[in-house]
């Protein structure tokens, strides 16, 4: 699920139908209530296309990750996102933000073992075992 959250986008990993129903109040209520409440629901929170514009301010403390975002219509300022990445240690994951057919293909997600589940994959992303790739390795 991509969540529209207060001027940033996260994507949440492990999402159920019921998880969606538990809480009426979701926008109303702030990134530290937010990212508790995902928490306490075993979801994984990645920050998605940060620092693009005036909006989607990283909030390092309230994520699991980051994405990393090829867009090839959009200032991306992923130099700024691998460095927040770095200085607090989470992870990386990658896209092209594909709302247009020329938005696909631009960056890919390449692992050595082949992915067969959610869990599997969110292990790689913290193990930090996925190749990020956008025409070269990043």
């Amino acid at each position: 699920v991509e969540l529209s959250f207060h001027k940033n986008h996260y994507l949440l990993y492990g999402v159920t139908r019921e998880f969606l129903k538990l809480r009426e109040d979701i926008f109303d209520i702030d990134i530290d209530e937010l990212y508790a409440h995902l928490k306490a629901h075993g979801i994984t929170i990645i920050q998605a296309h940060s620092h693009r514009a005036e909006k989607c301010v990283p909030h390092p403390h309230h994520v699991d990750g980051f994405e990393i975002n090829f867009n090839l219509r959009k200032a991306n300022y992923n130099e700024r996102t691998v460095k927040v990445a770095k200085e607090y240690n989470l992870p990386l994951t990658i896209g092209s933000d594909a709302h247009r057919p020329e938005d696909v293909g631009i960056a890919a997600t390449l692992s050595e073992e082949k992915i067969e589940s959610i869990e599997q994959y969110l292990r790689l992303v913290f193990e930090r075992k996925l190749i990020l790739s956008v025409g070269t390795e990043l």
